[in-house]
């Protein structure tokens, strides 16, 4: 039935209505399948600039050199430097890691991963960023620093920037 109506909807007129819905929301799949296309697009480049064949690339380096450049060439915690040739060529030096621990979260998704360095990987622990701070798990750190880095950078969305700050244990 129509709202203030208790006569049923005749079909035609539902049919009507079913077509004149809103559509806002179909177009944002393409324009994300467009985003992550590009980022792919970008990561096969740069591994092409380093000298590589990116299909002879496995997809967790693929996944590194894309938190690489979502993290502007720094490391999540303390923004130490990544050198790329390192990144690509050495499977240790640098990890991905889970924001929130994935024992607590279990969410893998890229919201809730970053590229960290070995050191900082295991200084952290099984702790969000934030306790590993408040805790003094990070020799290298700065809090203050860090904040800065997390809200201040425009690659990072609304979910991933609050997994950073979060103080939640």
């Amino acid at each position: 039935p129509l709202p203030g109506n208790d006569r049923p909807v005749p079909a035609q007129n539902r049919w009507n209505l079913w077509r004149s819905r809103p559509r806002h929301r179909y177009p944002r799949p393409r324009k994300n399948q467009k985003r992550f296309k590009n980022e792919n697009d970008q990561v096969d480049e740069i591994i092409k600039n380093a000298g590589i064949n990116p299909e002879r690339i496995n997809g967790k380096t693929k996944t590194k050199v894309r938190l690489y450049l979502q993290q502007d060439c720094k490391t999540a915690y303390t923004q130490q430097d990544i050198d790329l040739h390192t990144l690509i060529f050495d499977d240790k030096a640098y990890e991905i890691d889970h924001i929130i621990p994935i024992s607590v979260s279990l969410d893998d998704s890229l919201t809730n991963k970053v590229l960290a360095s070995r050191l900082e990987n295991q200084q952290k622990g099984n702790l969000t960023p934030m306790m590993a701070y408040l805790k003094g798990k990070f020799t290298d750190g700065n809090l203050e620093k860090y904040k800065l880095f997390v809200t201040s950078n425009k690659n990072f969305n609304g979910k991933k920037r609050n997994n950073l700050l979060t103080e939640q244990d």
